[in-house]
């Protein structure tokens, strides 16, 4: 039973669904009290406390001397790509008021676009016609959303904002590249995964913010994050890609957008939700959805 629990993709992915929809809200809710840096620290601290208690009891430091300097390598590499995006994604939130909150989020689902380009150089897959296409069909939705419908006028007072949420995007495809090559156990992995996080964070406290004790409410928030986000999360979306093709579960993806909306409406009413975030959003993930297209019977013809 747990075998089928653990291998069943559909199982797998609303359980993602709802740790990932829930983060913009409850990391917003947390950056309402503290700034990035000290929602990283508190997060990744808390995270690195399970994970290395995790490791210990598995036992799994015992294979550590087997790996190579390569795997090593990918590790590390994937341990400051995920790293990165939290980084980039959190500053993007702390920036974003009830206006902005929702194009940020936008942005940051532009995430299954570059899964699908780094699949390419990183994984050895196709980037083929239909791809190329997604991709300025999701290009064309996040102009949408960057400009609100004014032409060609972008928002250059909140430029900054975007381009950290455009780089969080980047951050993910590239995690999720290497992350689907990496051969090291995923308890290791993690374990390297939020130390490399909890590391940079603890070099960057001292020079971006400082160090504050949080109230119970904040605390939970934050341990939800840390241990969904940073450590269950990235299980489930390792495995996924590992049992699965990379459009596929990118593809699977654009649910997450509207279950991170509704997450967002529900703790801040506030947030405003316009047409071209509609228009945008749809377009985005038309070009996503596009991806998938033909994958269902190209799997089945390989089966047989």
């Amino acid at each position: 039973m747990k075998n089928k629990i653990e291998n069943n993709f559909y199982v797998l992915f609303i359980l993602l669904l709802i740790m990932w929809g829930s983060y913009a809200a409850l990391s917003k809710f947390a950056l309402n009290g503290l700034d990035a840096f000290q929602v990283q620290f508190y997060s990744y601290g808390i995270a690195s406390c399970v994970m290395i208690a995790a490791f210990i009891k598995s036992k799994k430091y015992k294979d550590i001397k087997q790996f190579s300097l390569k795997q090593w390598g990918i590790v590390i590499t994937c341990g400051l790509t995920s790293c990165a995006y939290i980084y980039f994604y959190n500053l993007a939130l702390s920036m974003a008021d009830e206006h902005h909150i929702t194009t940020v989020i936008m942005i940051n689902y532009l995430f299954p676009i570059f899964v699908a380009i780094f699949s390419v150089p990183i994984n050895g897959e196709r980037l083929n016609l239909k791809k190329i296409i997604s991709i300025l069909i999701s290009s064309v939705g996040a102009f949408v959303v960057v400009t609100g419908g004014a032409g060609f006028l972008i928002d250059f007072e909140n430029i900054i904002m975007y381009i950290l949420a455009l780089a969080a995007a980047i951050s993910w495809g590239l995690f999720s590249g290497f992350g689907k090559r990496n051969s090291v156990p995923m308890i290791i992995s993690n374990s390297v995964y939020v130390l490399i996080g909890f590391i940079v964070t603890v070099i960057l406290l001292p020079f971006n913010s400082s160090f504050v004790l949080v109230d119970l409410n904040i605390f939970m928030v934050i341990s939800w994050l840390g241990v969904t986000n940073f450590i269950i999360s990235v299980f489930i979306w390792i495995k996924l890609l590992k049992i699965n093709n990379s459009s596929k579960v990118a593809g699977l993806s654009l649910l997450t957008p509207f279950t991170s909306l509704l997450f967002v409406k529900l703790i801040f009413p506030d947030t405003q939700i316009s047409v071209y975030h509609v228009i945008g959003l749809v377009l985005i993930l038309a070009g996503v959805a596009l991806q998938n297209i033909g994958e269902k019977n190209g799997s089945a013809k390989n089966r047989n």
